[in-house]
């Protein structure tokens, strides 16, 4: 694999795949800024084969591969559109689904500002996840949640309800964007659904967003008629395949960089090297009659930090008088045994013995199945991780953005864990997906689910 296939964590076939799913929604989306078909082709060809090529040169700009293609699109598009109507959602030519709504719809959110069209657009017609929505706007998730929350609330304004007025409430708008069409986290639901139930804003503002949501969700989208498509889909597939890595060469690299620890190996070989020097300069100083901080060092090295001072005078002073004294006989030396298990030190060592299986042993990560369809319940099972410590699982898209399935499990005694996850994508792109299991200590892990198209 070469060093520039390498950079991208992106395969070639999920790029594929994401081009396979959106193309149509891509078409839309220019055709709507005032592209006539043959310019819509050229613009999504364009965009998606430059995005190919940002992956292989530039692949810290691309936040989420969906967002960045529809952000890159809209801007070509805004170039070399001729600014004219898409006159085939009238006559219904290449029209994938429309609602009785669609009219209705389409004349409030030709009323609406650019951001708020793009927004609604995004996520309520075209269904993306609210990463993508926001790379799109170039706003982070929450922004994003909040600026559709309005916008949702504009729009119903405009198809003839009367929205409420949230003017002291814009911190709760992207919960409320969020819940009203199920993607806010489990744990955030309770919380968020008793709010709405005390506050008259938000409790009007929560079911005018699920309305605004239903009109979108059923606007005709135009696709690309057939031709168009398989050109695109053959280039794309020919294009990714020259400049990205496989998946193979994905999961090479990720299992490389999951090795990356062993490459400090040296330093801490020459740290090691320093000890034992220090060490060896201690039992030199010794043979010149220094025999108290030989043992000293020999004692305390093996199993205390040798850079704590505080251990050497303690045995120094406690040790003198009942090693000396018993030493014709074996008897005594006994004796001091019982006095260091009753000591606080001993209790001291057996704490770090668990870390260092933790971090050295790797924690471990298991699902079952470990390939279905979109939707699939998965069981999680994890060894090895930090006792007590609250672990939280994701199900992330092909894409490694987030699709809001999360669990969370807490480790026994012996460090193991089980939980299920429900591995479901709302882009229902097939290909590898990631269960990623973390905790606050900074243990991760990933296993790699299957998705079925």
């Amino acid at each position: 694999m070469s060093p520039a296939r390498a950079r991208s964590g992106v395969s070639a076939e999920v790029f594929v795949a994401v081009v396979r799913a959106y193309a149509d929604r891509v078409h839309d989306d220019v055709r709507r800024l005032g592209c006539t078909p043959t310019e819509a082709a050229e613009v999504v060809e364009t965009s998606a084969l430059g995005l190919a090529e940002r992956l292989r040169v530039r692949p810290h700009e691309v936040r989420d591969l969906v967002g960045t293609w529809y952000r890159d699109a809209r801007v070509y598009a805004e170039r070399v559109g001729s600014g004219v109507e898409p006159e085939d959602l009238v006559a219904g030519e290449g029209i994938v689904h429309r609602s009785e709504d669609d009219v209705v719809a389409r004349e409030a959110l030709s009323q609406l500002g650019e951001r708020d069209r793009v927004a609604l657009l995004l996520r309520d017609a075209y269904d993306l996840p609210y990463l993508s929505v926001g790379v799109a706007l170039g706003l982070d998730q929450d922004a994003a949640a909040c600026v559709l929350g309005r916008a949702r609330l504009r729009f119903v304004g405009l198809v003839g309800q009367a929205p409420p007025e949230p003017a002291e409430h814009n911190t709760e708008l992207g919960t409320a964007a969020r819940l009203a069409d199920g993607q806010l986290p489990l744990e955030a639901v309770g919380a968020a659904e008793r709010h709405v139930s005390r506050c008259d804003v938000c409790g009007a503002a929560v079911p005018a967003m699920r309305e605004a949501r239903r009109l979108l969700s059923g606007l005709a989208i135009l696709a690309m008629n057939d031709t168009d498509r398989d050109g695109l889909i053959a280039r794309a597939t020919a294009v990714a395949n020259r400049v990205l890595p496989s998946t193979a060469e994905v999961a090479a690299a990720a299992a490389a960089a999951a090795d990356e620890p062993s490459r400090v190996l040296p330093p801490l070989g020459l740290t090691a090297a320093c000890l034992i020097g220090a060490m060896v300069l201690g039992g030199l100083v010794a043979l010149s009659g220094d025999d108290t901080s030989l043992s000293g060092r020999a004692g305390g090295a093996p199993t205390i930090d040798p850079s704590s001072p505080t251990p050497t005078p303690t045995r120094t002073t406690a040790t003198p008088t009942p090693t000396r004294t018993p030493t014709p006989t074996r008897t005594p030396t006994a004796t001091p045994t019982p006095t260091r298990t009753s000591s606080p030190t001993p209790t001291a060592t057996p704490t770090p013995s668990p870390t260092f299986q933790w971090f050295a042993g790797g924690e471990r990560l298991a699902i079952s199945p470990d390939e279905g369809r979109n939707g699939e319940t998965v069981r999680v099972t994890g060894t090895g991780w930090r006792p007590g410590s609250s672990v939280t699982i994701e199900y992330l898209n092909a894409l490694g953005g987030s699709t809001d399935q999360r669990a969370t499990a807490t480790p026994d005694d012996q460090g193991r864990f089980a939980a299920t996850i429900v591995a479901f994508d709302p882009a229902a792109i097939p290909g590898q997906h990631t269960i990623r299991a973390r905790n606050f200590s900074g243990q991760q892990e990933d296993a790699y689910f299957q998705a079925q198209p």
